[in-house]
């Protein structure tokens, strides 16, 4: 009988030991938790490594934990509808375009934990709760919704907040003709949305939205960034403030809104203040057309700008630059802008001293 446990015991080791080569030294478990091998994670796309050193630099930071002993047990490749990245958060803005990225699983300290990322940003996905799904389910349906219904760029709605409440009955307040209802009281949400100065309620729950209706707020904000030193020897060119204007409600998309005021420079109040800026009322009618690609803005400028800045004025261009681009990613989800002048990029270029040719 013992010679039998023995004969066992060796072919189990032996069993073992081919089934690790033929599977390679790669898929043994390294550190603390199951996961990607270390050769594993260094082999995998510069872009999906990014995403997860992201994701890992991030958890990090909010568990307080060491990032060794965060385990990585897969990277997957993804493309999401939109630039949400398939986690809707109140208050920002989003645009409807593609956005390949990755889906990023984890875990530590016992829990997992999935993000979404892409070019670097990453999102924490809502975790385990069914609730977090539906949530974000029903944040979708609405946004979409109410952008079909306004025929509006996905960027110009934004949630503005969601709250849980208790329907009397499966109708949700909107009972349709013919259709049965559970007459119970139903669990749901009143989803709060914003376009353009105007609000927007929904009630949902389970799968189905509805649109209750819309009303005007008090008024609408827009926000633009400004200088407070532009003297070359405060070395401030590039840092700017934002200023947060009330402005009256309009159809006006918020990009354009905001341009408007950029452009025109300071008011008479934000100048007393102290702020200052390349722009003024001579530059109000410069910018010719905003457009986006992806995350790219593309803004057209009227050719005034030799007229608008000295050649030399390299702490005006600065400002220009930090001005326009720092007010753009307020109202628009982008991370680069493209310049052009009258239509031409490379006018743009020579202008700012870029490239040969300058004018």
């Amino acid at each position: 009988m013992k010679k039998r446990l023995i004969r066992v015991a060796a072919v189990t080791s032996l069993l073992a030991l081919a089934l690790v080569l033929v599977l390679g030294r790669d898929n043994i478990v390294y550190g603390r938790g199951r996961g990607l091998t270390p050769a594993k994670y260094r082999a995998l796309p510069a872009a999906a490594r990014a995403v997860a050193d992201a994701t890992k630099a991030n958890l990090a930071r909010d568990l307080r934990v060491a990032p060794d002993r965060i385990a990585v047990l897969g990277v997957d490749s993804v493309s999401f509808p939109d630039t949400s990245l398939g986690v809707i958060e109140p208050g920002e803005r989003y645009l409807d375009a593609a956005t390949p990225g990755y889906v990023v699983r984890t875990m530590v300290a016992g829990g997992p934990y999935t993000y979404h990322g892409s070019s670097g940003r990453v999102v924490a996905v809502p975790a385990g709760e069914e609730s977090a799904a539906v949530v974000q389910r029903l944040l979708r349906s609405s946004l979409y919704d109410l952008r079909e219904r306004l025929n509006v760029g996905l960027n110009e709605v934004v949630v503005q907040r969601i709250e849980p409440i208790e329907f009397p009955d499966g109708s949700l307040g909107a009972p349709e003709p013919n259709v049965p209802y559970p007459l119970v009281p139903t669990p749901g949400y009143e989803i709060k949305l914003q376009a353009r100065g105007v609000a927007y309620r929904y009630w949902a729950a389970g799968d189905r939205i509805v649109y209750v209706g819309s009303f005007l707020e008090p008024g609408r904000t827009v926000t633009v960034y400004r200088h407070k030193d532009l003297s070359p020897e405060a070395r401030q060119c590039g840092v700017v403030y934002p200023l947060t204007r009330s402005v009256p409600v309009t159809s006006d998309a918020s990009s354009i809104l905001a341009l408007q005021h950029l452009f025109a420079g300071p008011t008479e109040a934000e100048a007393a203040q102290g702020y200052v800026s390349p722009f003024s009322e001579a530059t109000a009618g410069m910018w010719m057309g905003i457009r986006t690609q992806g995350r790219t803005a593309y803004l057209d400028l009227a050719d005034v700008l030799p007229a608008v800045l000295a050649a030399d004025d390299a702490c005006g261009r600065e400002a220009f630059l930090a001005e326009v681009e720092a007010t753009l990613k307020e109202v628009l989800p982008v991370e680069w802008v493209v310049y052009s002048i009258e239509g031409d990029p490379l006018a743009f270029c020579q202008w700012m001293g870029w490239c040969e040719g300058g004018r």
